[in-house]
């Protein structure tokens, strides 16, 4: 079949509320997963009292006061190459939890505080973690300065709390 072809085809498959973008022809020893060099997730945190029913779905609620300068010392925290042990399910089975982040960064706006983060791969959780501590620092729950004994410490229990799934998007992965 044509790339074009697969693209109709597939999209003709699909829920309305996802779409394949593009397609394109790639060597037998591609894997999707594998064959990644980064990717991008946003978390969503909705900032006004009332959140709109067709926002609902894609946004985590969260209307308590923040520290923004706390929120963008606390991301930077975690650029670079970790041990994310205290930041992923600790169910996993995965050996290896080093990941490096490449970039991490808040946007505001009125109603809506978007926190991105781009890295060389995730373990289960993982973002949906960094951002729940994120808050307990915007909170003043915990300092910024405390993210690297929370790596050091690589146990689970120490880390802010799991954000639910519906604020987490993944925005693109790089191959």
């Amino acid at each position: 079949m044509d790339t074009d072809a697969i693209l109709r085809g597939a999209n003709a498959l699909l829920p309305v509320e996802i779409r394949i973008l593009s397609v394109e022809e790639v060597s037998l020893e591609f894997h999707a997963r594998r064959s990644a060099r980064s990717k991008t997730y946003e978390y969503h945190v909705w900032r006004n009292p009332i959140v709109s029913p067709f926002q609902s779905r894609y946004v985590y609620a969260f209307r308590y006061p923040l520290d923004e300068d706390a929120l963008d010392r606390g991301s930077r925290y975690f650029l670079g190459t970790h041990d994310f042990t205290s930041f992923c399910s600790a169910a996993t089975e995965i050996e290896d939890r080093t990941r490096t982040i490449f970039e991490t960064s808040w946007d505001r706006s009125e109603n809506a505080w978007v926190f991105r983060i781009r890295g060389n791969g995730f373990l289960q959780y993982m973002v949906r973690t960094i951002a729940g501590t994120l808050l307990d620092i915007g909170q003043g729950r915990r300092t910024p300065e405390q993210v690297p004994e929370l790596f050091e410490a690589r146990d689970r229990r120490l880390a802010g709390p799991t954000l639910p799934a519906h604020g987490l998007h993944l925005i693109e992965v790089e191959y």
